[in-house]
């Protein structure tokens, strides 16, 4: 472009100015390049304004059902797609829908007329021009373009196949590279929403969402009090009266438009969409309607569509006067989706986040700090490359992609999307950036924003975003995916490990045997890793596909050239045959041969000669009908075939079934099957009203919970498949039942699981086990209820109705309320509310050993535990670890699962949580790290207690428990802190039983003068007494004492009366132990009854006061109302009301049931005394 006659230069020329343009995928700004020596200044300005015009071709069908399909939302104009291609392949195929290819940056972009081009290194090869739009084939939505470069028999020319297969779930998906036939034609599947049927949606408020993307179009802006002024015109046509000339349209009374004139265009307004691309089969017009229903007959229908410019006028389209509606057309860019790109490029491969993209609801983003309460911060939802789904009970604004949800207060906007995601390749992250529209209250001169850092995790764990930090208008938040790392695939046999999901995928049981598929008259012998029919049975020798045919078969690959891959995309397996036979003759004109082919009523399976003096074939199948044929030409290529194996968890082994066939020379299977389905873990931790639960806890990687109940047997698993289950329990799996006889049955499925929150009770659901009656299948319903410890689950009911089985299982997991951390100094405690410090004593600074952890494959390990870390060990390599594990039979095996540097102490309802965390990786998730918990539990019962192996958990985590008294201070010492007022106080006697008691004593010591007065006062007595006293002591027998004080925690606090209780202990066997004492129960000596004498009272600050008897030896034990099997958090204390036990003359005091001397509390003592209601017993004593 030139621009002449500007000011004169040199008093000799005159200025003019010259611009450069060239085609680019965008426009930039223009570039001085030089000035001239006659005054020229030139300038090179890129854009996409420089480019030739798109070929276009029409992007929208019906099928014969009637049903509306629309691609043209998969076209683009500034950027194009790129297909997925084998993992490690240097060929970018790049393509458009319906249109030919936008510009491309670079010194060699591919031809400007192509639709797809091939790049591999050397000069850019055009696979095909937009010619005809999509078609329906076999259920199968599919665009072909023809007339690209030639093929390498120099006959024929480049084409490209895109099969469409509709996908709800995969939005972002990009075309997926099936095959290239001979070089020359090109096939490609692209699972999309967009080749689903057109929907419809309809909303009320100048906003509509697509259904099919999730975009939010916002037209409100459009509206405003003056309106807008359109010209209502329509050449040859006489408008009515009232809206012939200008006028303005405005909103009134809710409705959209109205005329100055007249009032008839009142109405209420609806925003429609119709469909994901364009609406009525009219290219270039979005297809949302917003539609005004007037009080009148007449109807207002305004179609916006997608304009470059900002709010261009609207204009009027009158198709008829019978309709009474009037049709308006806007351009605007408001009605303009933009596809938000969910990839990024990292050298030669592409990162795509587009497996990440929640398509039912949102991400829970956790907090995982540790100092705030969990049910005051507020909750963080989440999605990436499009805005939230509509999700229950949930009101984020619409167009969000990141929600903050306050605890009290609406949900807040704090970010949208704002572009595809970007690398860092020198921190090897992926960012994806979210701008909101929400002002922040620090600084109202700033919008919230949001951040997503990804980083490599490997695993087949998707991962969900954690909250990193969050600042004054600014929320980061880290998201560890395995998409982000470096893939690879490593083969070995009939299995394929994917370094990205560090996953193998083995196909070894679908080799067992061969399947047949029939796709028309052709009937194809798919073999996995093994051949398929052989000769003998009219098959091919050597060949993976084998197409039967009559008494021979052809081979549409040889087992030799085998290959597996994996593609991330669909998550699907690719098994690929090469170097079969021959592919078919085709013309010299390059049509295909059809074989078999009828001519003259016979049926030939090759090229012949009847009636011709060359080779030649029928190119339909009924030559005699159709007349079609030609010359033949024989090939040099080889068939070829392709098996996708798909997870589906709903399928069995599946069958495979004909994808795409290509010119007799390629075939393609699609396989649906259960085989290729990776691990399944579900989600165990979720966010509810504001509290986070975790049933991690629950979730064994190595177990399972089980338990019997009517002589059958129950195994358990939240969250993941069960481990050290029935043979017959499927690997997908949560629960199994095994009954008597020893069937089992599937009681529902790990991926079926939902989780739910009523009542403060956590319910988990599983579905679709076995077959159980008549159209129906298993299912299991567990309700979890928040207790102390960590439980077993437990049989409740079963529904025969709806077949499902319903547990209950009380346990700590299903608690919401975090533990509280504490600090730990050479084994003490100190509480960080109160001050006060607990010492654990020998327990923190001794070695201990656990067991019970057997393995399937026959290992079996102990575990050596020392919470100060272990100085002392037959292995050396366990030197410095706090918890270490090695093998009974191996002793060179030895393993640090937790140290001390980075213990954390957590108190939680008077218990102790130690957590160990290690730089061990996890044997079955090398991704991981190992981690130690050990949970201790009062038991007054026993002095030090055994640390117990539970189970180790999906994360690694090695889970112990330790029963102890060594941790029953921290009952008293920290629960206090959290007493509520309706606590009673344990305040020891009340006023009124001190008073009496002192009472009594003046009156006991008062009258016992006396009496001895009385009774010593002559010689003769004195003696008589002496002589009574030594003959009594020489004749009593060996019994034992144990006298305590009671109180009556049954009446009121001030009411509490003081009673006093003397229990006759027979004396157990001896038995080892130090000083006399095992597992803290109590061990008695012999006492002469003289020894009464000098009964006195102990002064303890408890509520049983014990009286001391003199060689007399009270030790803790448990309350002989003690019952069950299992450790008491807190033993119950055994209280009489209004009972004594009476001693009076010489009556011998009855005995009650010995002691058990086994450390588990046995069943209720029968112990039995004498009753009565007054204090005067002690007198008694």
């Amino acid at each position: 472009m030139n621009y002449t006659g500007g000011d004169t230069c040199h008093k000799v020329y005159q200025r003019s100015t010259t611009i450069f343009f060239y085609c680019d995928h965008s426009t930039r700004k223009p570039v001085f390049l030089q000035e001239t020596s006659d005054c020229s200044y030139l300038f090179e300005w890129r854009t996409q304004y420089a480019c030739r015009p798109f070929d276009v071709t029409e992007c929208s069908f019906k099928d014969g059902a009637g049903n509306t399909f629309d691609l043209s939302s998969l076209s683009r104009y500034s950027d194009n797609w790129e297909a997925v291609t084998s993992t490690g392949a240097t060929e970018h195929y790049l393509i458009n829908v319906c249109k030919s290819l936008a510009p491309q940056p670079g010194a060699e972009p591919c031809p400007p007329e192509a639709a797809a081009c091939l790049l591999n290194g050397s000069k850019p090869v055009n696979l095909g021009r937009v010619r005809d739009g999509p078609r329906q084939e076999d259920g199968v939505t599919v665009l072909k373009y023809v007339d690209g470069d030639l093929c390498p028999d120099r006959i024929r020319n480049k084409s490209t196949t895109i099969r469409f297969t509709c996908s709800e779930n995969q939005v972002n998906a990009r075309p997926m590279f099936i095959s290239a036939v001979e070089d020359c034609e090109f096939t490609f599947a692209w699972p999309t929403p967009a080749a689903c049927p057109v929907r419809s949606n309809v909303h009320g408020d100048c906003k509509v969402t697509n259904p099919a993307t999730g975009h939010l179009f916002d037209l409100s802006s459009l509206g405003g009090k003056d309106g807008t002024h359109g010209r209502l015109q329509r050449e040859g046509a006489r408008l009515p009266q009232h809206l012939r000339g200008e006028r303005k349209l405005r909103p009134r009374r809710g409705g959209l438009l109205r005329a100055d004139q007249d009032q008839r265009g009142q109405g209420q307004q609806e925003a429609h969409l119709r469909g994901p691309g364009l609406a009525a089969g009219v290219r270039g017009r979005l297809p949302l309607s917003l539609q005004v229903r007037p009080a009148v007959q007449e109807r207002h229908q305004l179609r916006v569509q997608a304009g470059g410019r900002a709010h261009q006028q609207a204009h009027a389209h009158l198709p008829g006067q019978r309709t009474c509606t009037l049709f308006f057309s806007w351009h605007t860019p408001l009605a303009c989706e933009q596809v938000t790109e969910c990839s990024v490029r990292n050298g030669s491969s592409i990162i795509d986040l587009s497996p990440l993209i929640h398509q039912t609801g949102g991400y829970e983003a956790y907090d995982e700090s540790e100092d705030e309460s969990s049910d005051t911060n507020p909750d963080y939802y989440i999605n990436i490359c499009q805005p939230l789904n509509p999700m229950h009970g949930l009101a984020c604004p619409a167009g969000a992609a990141v929600c903050k949800v306050p605890v009290d207060g609406a949900p807040i906007d704090i970010g949208r999307v704002s572009g595809p995601p970007i690398l860092n390749p020198v921190a090897n992250e992926v960012y994806l950036n979210f701008e909101s529209s929400t002002p922040c209250l620090a600084d109202k001169h700033f919008n919230y924003t949001s951040l997503i850092s990804f980083h490599c995790k490997r695993g087949v764990s998707m991962g969900t975003p954690e909250l990193l930090r969050v600042s004054d208008c600014d929320f980061v938040f880290e998201w560890e995916t395995p998409l982000v790392c470096p893939d690879e695939v490593r083969t070995e046999g009939c299995s394929l490990m994917d370094e990205q999901l560090d996953y193998s995928f083995n196909l070894s049981s679908l080799s067992r045997s061969t399947f047949k598929v029939t796709r028309d008259s052709r009937t194809y012998s798919v073999g996995v890793c093994t051949a398929a029919a052989g000769p003998e049975e009219g098959g091919c020798k050597d060949g993976g596909v084998c197409l039967l045919s009559g008494s021979k078969g052809v081979s549409f690959g040889r087992l030799a050239s085998m290959r597996l891959d994996y593609r991330h995309q669909d998550e699907a397996v690719i098994l690929s045959y090469a170097n079969g036979d021959t592919c078919p003759p085709e013309t010299e004109e390059g049509d295909p041969c059809v074989f078999p082919f009828t001519f003259n009523g016979k049926s030939y399976e090759e090229c012949v000669l009847e009636n011709r003096v060359r080779l030649w074939c029928a190119t339909t199948a009924n030559y005699d009908r159709d007349r079609e044929w030609g010359f033949c030409r024989q090939s040099n290529s080889h068939r070829t075939s392709a098996i996708i194996f798909k997870c589906d968890e709903e399928a069995d082994v599946g069958r495979p079934q004909v994808f795409s066939e290509t010119r007799g020379c390629e075939v393609t299977f699609e396989w649906k099957t259960k085989v290729v389905c990776p691990p399944k873990k579900m989600e165990c931790k979720f966010i509810h009203g504001h509290k986070t639960y975790d049933l991690r806890l629950l979730s064994s990687l190595t177990g399972s919970w089980f338990f019997d109940h009517e002589g059958a047997s129950y195994y358990i698993n939240l969250c993941q498949k069960i481990n050290k289950g029935p043979l017959d329990c499927s690997d997908r799996a949560s629960v199994c039942r095994k009954s008597a006889s020893g069937d089992v049955q599937v009681l529902g499925l790990v991926h079926t699981q939902k989780l739910d929150v009523s009542d403060d009770k956590i319910t988990v659901t599983y579905s679709k086990g076995d077959a159980c009656g008549e159209n129906k299948t298993a299912s299991t319903v567990i309700e979890l209820t928040c207790a102390k410890t960590v439980g077993r689950p437990a049989f409740r009911r079963f529904d025969r109705d709806t077949c499902t089985y319903h547990f209950s299982w009380d346990s700590r997991a299903a608690c919401a309320v975090k533990p509280q951390e504490v600090q730990m100094v050479n084994g003490t405690i100190t509480n960080p509310v109160n001050g006060k410090s607990v010492s654990l004593g020998d327990i923190y600074f001794k070695q201990f050993s656990a067991s019970g952890d057997i393995r399937t494959n026959g290992d079996k390990y102990l575990y050596e535990i020392q919470l100060s870390s272990i100085t002392s060990s037959n292995n050396p390599a366990c030197y410095g670890a706090s918890v270490c594990q090695v093998k009974s039979n191996n002793q060179q095996f030895s393993r640090k699962v937790g140290t001390s540097d980075k213990t954390k102490y957590y108190i939680q309802d008077g218990d102790l949580d130690v957590v160990f965390s290690s730089t061990s990786k996890c044997g079955k998730d090398k991704t991981k790290t190992v981690s130690s918990t050990i949970f201790f539990h009062c038991d007054p019962s026993v002095k030090e207690g055994i640390p117990e192996f539970n189970h180790e958990t999906a994360d690694c985590q090695y889970l112990f428990s330790w029963y102890t008294s060594a941790v029953c201070p921290l009952g008293a010492g920290f629960d206090s802190e959290d007493a509520g007022a309706g606590a009673p106080a344990h305040t020891g006697l009340s006023e009124r039983s001190q008073a009496v008691g002192a009472v009594l004593s003046l009156l006991l010591v008062a009258l016992t003068g006396c009496l001895l007065t009385l009774l010593l006062y002559k010689k003769e007595r004195r003696e008589t007494v002496l002589s009574k006293l030594t003959s009594c002591c020489r004749g009593s027998a060996n019994v034992s004492y144990k006298y305590s004080k009671q109180v009556n925690k049954e009446e009121e606090v001030d009411e509490n009366e003081t009673e006093w209780l003397m229990e006759e202990i027979q004396a157990p066997a001896p038995r080892p132990g130090k000083d006399g004492q095992e597992n803290g129960h109590v061990t008695t000596k012999p006492v002469e009854a003289a020894a009464l004498a000098s009964l006195h009272g102990d002064d303890q600050d408890s509520e049983d006061e014990v009286l001391t008897i003199p060689e007399v030896r009270v030790h803790a034990g448990r309350g002989t109302g003690a019952a069950g099997t299992h450790p008491m958090r807190h033993p119950p204390r055994k209280t009489l009301r209004d009972t004594r036990v009476g001693l009076v003359g010489g009556e011998k005091a009855r005995r009650g049931p010995p002691r058990a001397a086994a450390p588990k509390p046995g069943p209720p003592g029968g112990l039995r005394s004498f009753h009565d209601d007054s204090d005067e017993d002690l007198l008694n004593i």
